[in-house]
């Protein structure tokens, strides 16, 4: 039996599937070049009907009609013209012979991958431009991504080289050679590319005897020289189809130039041309799993086909290529493999093989497929180093994974993002912000947390969700820093206390007595802080007291126990309520009772319910036996804690004999502080007569701490003593005094020739106040108008009256406090001290000179100042604060220049105030945060805060004048603590 099989076309047949792109061979070939070719074999090449003679058996076995074109071709293009040209939906078109359902939805889903129909199947405008071309939509997706990249050329030779038959030949005779041959155009990343390189070689296509070179060419490269034309033909057809549709501007032939070569620009060459490759084949990705094997979409693995240039073969070790180093890594150190990869084609024999490789970058997949790709999002969380919510993104490709990195939550979901961000950031504060809002909530918490747990609410616990309650109010996708900044920018211009939570705000109105429930109780001469918790079954819950040893000694179980009075009613109600019904009837009614206990009864040193008891029995009449007691709840019995001088606790409980107990068994009571004062005490000194000491003298060791005491001087009764302190802060306070003092007593004759210097000058200065006569630069004149009215006199005008004596007073004392000062007195050791003599002697005159200038120029530029004829609102309290009556008294030494700079800037207000008045009250607003700050700042940083205060009014109204430290609103607010 003989059958028929007719040529047409040139492009070869098989069996395809359009959702995978699989081909599954063999499927027998049929095209005009392969029959060309073997008509040529056997000497016989024309054109014609090819007759084929079959077996009866396999004749048998063939269909009867072949399948419609229809049910075998891939539809997408069919799908996308009839969307193009409004034939309708091709699933109601009336063919002759339907298509499949499965072929139809194939279809749909090339057609969307390719971004060519929406989700719903809509025609996009990528679609509609696919449409025009007279390609198949795959092929012109690559074109036209290949236009955007401007690598057209270059995409129209690739893609007409997938189209035909591998030119490439190796015959049996020749095979190695055939292979070295073919080495010259294998790029080491791409197939793709090494189909370029083999087009770039061969010989231009136009030209009189281009056949010819062709020819000669072929023969020597080992390759078909008909399938070479084939090629040109091919790619000369696809070039004149869309030549008017996608050219443009990107005319010519492609560049002839290796791309595999090192430099950046071949590299971006490859990414351009190989993303054109990949916007028609998202599909076609491959993961790598092991040496020659990759994962592909739908799970399916495949295996690098033999011929393709990136096959690995078992002990090959081959470097990678210089472009491909540092670029998408491989996972072994001696595999060249890619990482990532697209294949052209992906082909079904004895197991899958994928042809036509080239490696990628996986986020070339995320730029172009991201209508396919799985975006997912897991594990958000505040990050306090990049100072926002943080989340893992997941990027899935059919099931590959191509990326895992951490992005801005806020943009993915904002809701979410600002929870965690308000929770974790600014309820749990994990970061660290300058805003006022935060560190007023700070305080608030810790008040609130305060009142809490003295009045034992439950509400402590909710405290964390009231303050999100609050934030989650007033902000609305805020994530990070950044964000909080922009929204409080905006807010705070209408709303000064944004964000600035109120006790209302949290919990309503927390009602307590806070002095029944004080921070600290003293204790004979020593003060005790409490602390207070809200932690039922904790060992800290309830107050506990931290006691250094020497107070723990003298404490009592009745002090201990009566010690916090917003406890008393509580546990006196728990005793009497727990007492014996027989006993307890005799106390009913019961809360009287209590009433009347609280306002008549007073431990003694005793235990609190022996105390009680007798109380009771002389009240009331009742006896109350120790037996009859039950013990009290554990936060209702103050716990003591007693502590070293390094603060470790050494003993701690509720029962106080326990505790005793616990030091007395560890050897810690002893009387070594009372032997150490006997043995380096001394009183009534007039002088430097007790050599050298050292800072700190160990008097004790207790559980393995050293107790410390600290040498210091003290003036009393026209004497000093030396003394042992137990707190460093007062002995250095005192020994400042004492060193002084000491230091006047060795300086004696120079101290009277100062004395009788500033008497002299103050003399000559009261017979010229009485004659009405001042002379310019007259000490004593200057002294007399700035710092000698006497104080209460509230006159320190020019000319008021003065005190000749306090004028010698202060100007001594100001003397003598720069010369006779030691920065930190201890240790006392009295190489220092005599050094600071020899200092005070040598610095004298000068001292005394330079003070009389100051003091000149800065009276000289007061009174200018108090005859400006218009001064600023506030001038005259602004010098007044500078230069007052005690102005000799409280302003150091070191300090005088800067005062004169101060009045300087104060000069300079005043003239630009005069000038523009408007914006004198605009600089002067940014001093209002810190007005009444004498009461807000910590005594400590006081003095150092007002002078800095100073150096901000000098960089706000002068600030040419410049200033002698760094001074910003920042600074000023951390240095005081607001």
């Amino acid at each position: 039996r003989i059958g028929t099989v007719i040529d047409s076309g040139l492009v070869r047949m098989s069996r395809y599937n359009p959702r995978t792109r699989t081909k599954r061979l063999p499927v027998e070939p049929i095209s005009q070049s392969s029959a060309n070719q073997r008509a040529g074999r056997a000497g016989r090449l024309r054109n014609g009907v090819c007759v084929r003679l079959y077996s009866q058996e396999d004749f048998e076995k063939r269909p009867q009609f072949t399948q419609p074109e229809i049910q075998r071709a891939n539809l997408a293009e069919v799908i996308l013209r009839m969307r193009a040209f409004r034939l309708g939906d091709v699933e109601n078109f009336p063919f002759l012979n339907p298509p499949q359902s499965a072929a139809i939805r194939a279809g749909y889903l090339l057609l969307q991958e390719l971004g060519a129909l929406s989700e719903v199947n809509e025609l996009t405008p990528l679609g509609l431009e696919l449409a025009r071309l007279p390609v198949d939509p795959t092929l012109g997706r690559m074109l036209l991504q290949a236009r955007t990249e401007g690598v057209l050329p270059e995409m129209l030779v690739i893609a007409a080289g997938l189209s035909v038959p591998d030119p490439r030949e190796r015959p049996e005779d020749a095979r190695e050679a055939a292979e070295a041959s073919h080495k010259t155009f294998q790029h080491p990343e791409s197939d793709f590319l090494t189909l370029l390189n083999l087009w770039n070689e061969a010989p231009e296509p136009d030209g009189k005897s281009s056949k010819n070179a062709l020819r000669r060419f072929c023969k020597t490269r080992f390759l078909s020289w008909t399938r070479m034309r084939e090629w040109r033909d091919v790619h000369k057809q696809l070039e004149q189809a869309i030549e008017e549709r996608l050219r443009g501007d990107q005319g010519g032939a492609p560049r002839r130039s290796n791309p595999g070569t090192a430099g950046a620009a071949e590299e971006e060459r490859y990414g351009a041309i190989h993303r054109a490759v990949l916007a028609g084949l998202l599909s076609q990705v491959g993961q790598r799993q092991e040496r020659n094997t990759y994962k592909a979409s739908a799970d399916r693995v495949v295996t690098v086909f033999p011929g393709s240039t990136i096959y690995e073969r078992a002990g090959n070790k081959k470097k990678q290529s210089p472009e491909a180093a540092g670029k998408n890594k491989p996972p072994g150190p001696s595999s060249r493999q890619p990482q990532w990869i697209v294949t052209g084609e992906i082909v079904q024999t004895s197991q899958l093989f994928a042809r036509n490789i080239a490696r990628i970058d996986p986020q070339w997949v995320v730029d172009l497929g991201a209508h396919l790709c799985n975006f997912r999002h897991v594990l958000p969380q505040w990050n306090a180093r990049a100072g926002r919510v943080l989340v893992w993104e997941r990027v899935l490709l059919h099931g590959l994974e191509l990326s895992k990195r951490q992005v801005d939550y806020g943009r993915v979901n904002p809701g979410e993002a600002t929870e965690i961000f308000i929770r974790s950031a600014l309820v749990a504060e994990e970061v660290h912000l300058t805003d006022r809002f935060f560190a007023e909530n700070r305080k608030l918490r810790e008040k609130v947390e305060s009142a809490l747990t003295r009045v034992r609410n439950h509400r402590v616990e909710d405290l964390d969700e009231a303050f999100f309650r609050f934030y989650a109010a007033r902000l609305e996708k805020v994530s990070s820093v950044h964000d909080l900044n922009r929204v409080m920018k905006e807010a705070l211009r209408k709303e000064p206390n944004f964000l600035c939570a109120t006790e209302p705000d949290l919990v309503g109105e927390v009602e307590y007595d806070r002095a029944l429930f004080p921070d600290h109780v003293e204790l004979g001469n020593a003060v005790i802080p409490l602390s207070y918790s809200y932690e039922p079954g904790a060992e800290g819950d309830g107050v506990t007291l931290k006691v250094p040893l020497s107070v723990a000694e003298r404490l009592s179980a009745g002090e201990l126990q009566w010690m916090v009075p917003g406890l008393r009613e509580e546990q006196v109600g728990g005793l009497l309520r727990a007492l014996p019904k027989t006993v307890r009837k005799q106390l009913m009614p019961i809360e009287p009772k209590i009433r009347e206990v609280l306002e008549g009864f007073t431990p003694g040193k005793g235990d609190l319910r022996v105390e009680l008891a007798q109380w009771i029995a002389r009240k009331y009449r009742v006896a109350i036996r120790a037996e009859d007691w039950r013990d009290l709840p554990d936060y209702l019995r103050p716990r003591v804690e007693v502590v070293d001088r390094h603060n470790r606790t050494l003993a701690a409980g509720r029962d106080l004999g326990t505790v005793h107990a616990a030091i007395e068994a560890r050897g810690i009571q002893s009387d070594e502080w009372e032997k150490a004062a006997r043995k380096h005490e001394r009183r009534g000194l007039k002088s430097w007569a007790f050599g050298s000491l050292p800072e700190s003298l160990v008097v004790e060791e207790i559980a393995g701490a050293p107790l410390l005491a600290d040498p210091g001087l003290k003036v009393c009764d026209g004497a000093v003593d030396l003394l042992l302190f137990r707190k460093r802060d007062e002995s250095e306070g005192l020994s400042r005094t004492g060193v002084r003092w000491l230091g006047e007593q060795a300086l004696q004759k120079e101290v009277a020739w100062l004395g009788k210097e500033l008497r002299l000058l103050a003399r000559r200065l009261a017979a010229d106040n009485d004659q009405g006569q001042r002379r310019a630069g007259s000490f004593g004149a200057a002294l007399s108008e700035l710092s000698l009215a006497p104080r209460g006199s509230g006159d320190s005008r020019p000319g008021g009256h003065w005190d000749p004596e306090r004028l010698q007073t202060a100007g001594c004392q100001h003397v003598l406090d720069h010369l006779l000062r030691l920065e930190c007195p201890l240790p006392l050791e009295e190489s220092r001290f005599l050094e600071m003599l020899e200092t005070a002697r040598a610095q004298l005159p000068a001292v005394t000179y330079r003070l009389g200038e100051l003091t000149q120029q800065i009276h000289a530029l007061r009174r200018k100042l108090l005859q400006k004829p218009k001064p600023y609102p506030g001038l005259e309290k602004d010098v007044d604060r500078l230069v007052s009556a005690d102005f000799l008294e409280r302003t150091p030494h070191a300090r005088l220049p800067h005062v004169l700079r101060y009045l300087r800037a104060i000069e300079v207000r005043a003239e630009r105030a005069a000038l523009n008045p408007a914006k004198d009250a605009e600089k002067a607003r940014q001093l209002t945060p810190f007005a009444g700050w004498e009461n807000r700042v910590p005594a400590v940083n006081r003095e150092a805060f007002g002078w800095m205060l100073e150096e901000f009014r000098v960089s706000v109204f002068a600030q040419e004048l410049g200033t002698d430290q760094p001074v910003s609103v920042q600074r000023l607010k951390a240095l005081g603590g607001m």
